[in-house]
């Protein structure tokens, strides 16, 4: 790369000399790099999985690091980094790209610039296919590959969770189509970090402790939750849309920084004096009546520090 800028400085005349990426001017580099590192930096009511680059160990799972140097662009709004800080597999001068196309924070490309350089000449004029999306919409989890990383189940038949048994790189479901009945009890080996399911009932069970992020919805009879205080890592929890019969357990729940709850478990968790103490962010989403909105507000208002989000006009407005 330094030579590259030693000969021709930028590519801003030339289309794909780096194979699909065009070298930027140094200053062009610079300004980047200081505004802001590649990837992304989630706000703290986003998804908290992170997917792994394929292949696995070349680049360390975090949403954006300052040893990702972003020194071209394509055409597209895509982007491509040099990663001066690679996974225990990866090596150092390894190329990635984020933008647009890509799903995950970033995509693992190619060993070296060079490399870059070298499959410009071979593949010239190819067409190569956008990364695939590593969430996988399925009807079903038998169709799905034993190496999916994320899945979206849209099915309204019965789904019972111990079926996940082969899916040793699962990290995040999502299960939509308001299915009857989903059994909870998911394999301890399968390294779930997201749930998200919407269902009829549940079938409470023993999760995982490798869960970060939690959502349940969608059930008409309360489900007791306090169990979810034996999750070690549970960081994200989402009952804005759920019956729960027992709203005051939240407190003990020994990781919760992010905490969504419609207006009615909001009242009923603060009438208890039961605030958790180690909330980061708190949303008042899903159904919420004026006197639940204030006395939310009252609760925990705008305060320095502290992540609040509204919702109270319709379930899906945030303010």
């Amino acid at each position: 790369m330094r030579a590259l800028y030693q000969l021709i400085h930028d590519d801003s005349s030339e289309s794909g000399l780096l194979d699909p990426f065009v070298l930027v001017p140094l200053d062009v580099l610079v300004d980047w790099n200081r505004e802001n590192h590649p990837g992304y930096q989630d706000g703290p009511f986003d998804d908290a999985v992170i997917f792994d680059c394929t292949p696995a160990g070349h680049v360390r799972r975090v949403s954006s690091s300052n040893g990702w140097i972003t020194f071209a662009r394509d055409y597209g709004m895509n982007f491509a980094a040099v990663d001066l800080d690679p996974g225990p597999l990866g090596r150092i001068g390894q190329v990635l790209t984020y933008g647009r196309d890509v799903w995950a924070p970033v995509d693992y490309v190619t060993a070296s610039v060079t490399d870059l350089l070298r499959r410009a000449i071979t593949t010239l004029d190819d067409e190569r296919p956008p990364p695939p999306d590593p969430e996988i919409r399925t009807h079903r989890l038998a169709g799905l590959p034993t190496t999916a990383q994320g899945a979206i189940l849209d099915t309204e038949a019965p789904v019972h969770l111990a079926d996940l048994k082969t899916f040793t790189d699962l990290r995040s479901l999502v299960v939509r189509g308001k299915p009857a009945l989903v059994d909870m009890s998911i394999p301890a080996h399968v390294p779930i970090e997201r749930l998200d399911v919407e269902t009829a009932r549940w079938q409470p069970a023993a999760l995982p402790p490798t869960i970060v992020d939690l959502t349940l919805a969608g059930n008409a009879e309360p489900t007791p939750i306090a169990d979810l205080a034996a999750l070690p890592n549970l960081t994200r929890l989402n009952l804005s849309g759920a019956q729960v019969s027992d709203i005051e357990a939240i407190p003990t729940f020994p990781a919760l920084r992010v905490l969504i709850l419609n207006g009615r478990q909001w009242t009923t968790l603060l009438a208890t004096g039961g605030k958790p103490d180690g909330l980061a962010a708190a949303e008042l989403g899903g159904a919420a009546g004026v006197g639940d909105a204030a006395r939310w507000y009252q609760a925990f208002g705008r305060k320095g520090g502290f992540h609040t989000l509204s919702g109270t006009r319709r379930p899906t407005d945030r303010a």
